[in-house]
């Protein structure tokens, strides 16, 4: 008899410690914001057909500000003098290093001194155009739209 009550008291406490209540916690959704505005740069050669870049951004330094964009081995570099200038309005684009567009196998840049013009800072996110006469190759004109470029140092 005390075999069977042992027996017994051990297959219960067996039974009771290797059962346990999982803790079950509901699923709190995580929040998240959509992007509202994504960053557009486009441009077209000669007036030509739109093509859209992969990747634009605005930056600055001792140097001034600048946008920089890029599309496969194509890319844009537009200066302006003056450092984290982005208040609307135009900003001169002077010659040599004002604006360079490479498009392999040729370097393109402004024949004379030209201009950019910024339409809109929202939240630290820039907007506009402009049209640059080139030299460099035969491209004579590239026309850019831009809206939204954020900030990258």
């Amino acid at each position: 008899m005390r075999k069977t009550l042992f027996l017994s008291l051990l297959v219960t406490s067996t039974l009771f410690f290797s059962c346990t209540v999982e803790n079950i916690e509901p699923e709190v959704p995580i929040p998240t914001v959509p992007e509202t505005t994504s960053a557009t740069f486009t441009w077209q050669e000669d007036n030509v057909s739109t093509i859209s870049t992969d990747s634009a951004f605005w930056t600055t330094g001792n140097w001034g500000t600048g946008i920089r964009a890029f599309k496969g081995n194509h890319f844009f570099e537009i200066n302006w003098d003056a450092p984290n200038d982005i208040s609307i309005g135009t900003k001169v684009l002077t010659i040599p290093n004002g604006f360079t567009y490479l498009k392999p196998p040729r370097t393109y840049t402004c024949s004379s001194n030209d201009s950019l013009t910024i339409s809109a800072n929202t939240s630290n996110k820039l907007s506009g155009n402009t049209t640059v006469n080139l030299i460099g190759g035969s491209i004579t004109t590239v026309s850019i739209s831009y809206a939204n470029i954020p900030f990258k140092l």
